[in-house]
């Protein structure tokens, strides 16, 4: 299927490739999509398994954590909307669900010109264990972050422009209320999901972010971007770069394997006398020469 060369105008622009926009792998069964809409759903079981499709040009799908075969999907000109698998996906072709999704948003207002907003929709995370009336939280292609209730209403109950560039991930916090979001321009921050505010951000990336990963505490979050590099910083404090790899191909994904446990005492120690040969301040021309003269003094 992804040999097939395709040539499909949508939104204004031609798709010329199929690909990957998400993959969710639970226990007995993993659901994926691709860009062109396609959705595919097996339970690894042997007894189950089907095929959907949703409109051209999705962006991003992703999966419950709790429950893989309930997952989101949205993208240019298309709306979240939130699916069960194993009842939608019933079909051997690709073909338009008979159900109805367990959720789908609708566009924000008119402008003050009466204008309709534009969909972008470039990435969304769940944020409660709840899979039939969910919550989310999405980002877009203009810079914002939504809230999305089910229970509440189909607009979005939070709506914060927290940029100028396209925001292309999110990754929500498992401990605390807080959102990591990444643009296009190499940006990664933390945002306050009470507040919607900005709280602290991360330096040193020099490319588009890929992906990100929140260690099992939560006192760390891994990047992969553009620039072929693995980084690794704590979420905490002044949001310190722990650990940089160079990376020789191009990255789309990270998770953990491993946390502060599985490392010997060597590496701790090593780890923590790279923090302060980091942190420890360098003197200054004049403080050099002061110091100098005191030797020569004595």
């Amino acid at each position: 299927m992804f040999e097939e060369k395709i040539s499909v105008k949508s939104n204004g622009r031609y798709i010329n490739a199929r690909s990957y926009v998400g993959l969710g792998v639970g226990d007995d069964c993993f659901v994926s999509c691709t860009n062109m809409g396609e959705v595919r759903y097996q339970n690894t079981q042997g007894n189950g398994g089907g095929r959907m499709k949703l409109p051209v040009d999705v962006v991003r799908m992703r999966s419950h954590k709790d429950r893989a075969q309930v997952f989101a999907a949205g993208g240019r000109e298309q709306e979240l909307s939130v699916w069960d698998a194993e009842t939608a996906c019933t079909a051997a072709e690709w073909v338009k669900p008979a159900v109805q999704p367990l959720f789908k948003s609708k566009n924000i207002a008119d402008d003050g010109l009466g204008l309709r907003p534009p969909v972008w929709i470039t990435d969304m995370q769940f944020l409660d264990a709840n899979t039939s009336v969910p919550q989310l939280a999405v980002s877009t292609g203009h810079g914002q972050i939504r809230i999305y209730d089910a229970k509440a209403q189909q607009r979005p109950v939070q709506d914060w422009q927290i940029t100028k560039h396209p925001i292309l991930h999110i990754l929500a916090s498992h401990l605390r209320p807080e959102l990591f979001f990444a643009d296009n321009m190499g940006n990664m921050q933390q945002l306050d999901l009470r507040t919607g505010k900005v709280i602290g951000g991360y330096k040193g990336i020099a490319g588009a972010v890929c992906d990100m990963a929140l260690s099992e505490d939560g006192r760390k979050v891994a990047e992969v971007g553009l620039d072929r590099f693995l980084r690794v910083y704590e979420t905490d404090g002044m949001r310190l770069l722990r650990h940089r790899a160079y990376i020789k191909q191009r990255v789309s994904q990270v998770v953990w394997d491993w946390d502060e446990k599985d490392l010997n005492q060597r590496e701790i120690d090593q780890i923590e006398a790279e923090h302060i040969w980091q942190t420890m301040d360098t003197l200054g021309e004049e403080q050099r020469t002061k110091k100098g003269s005191k030797r020569k003094a004595l």
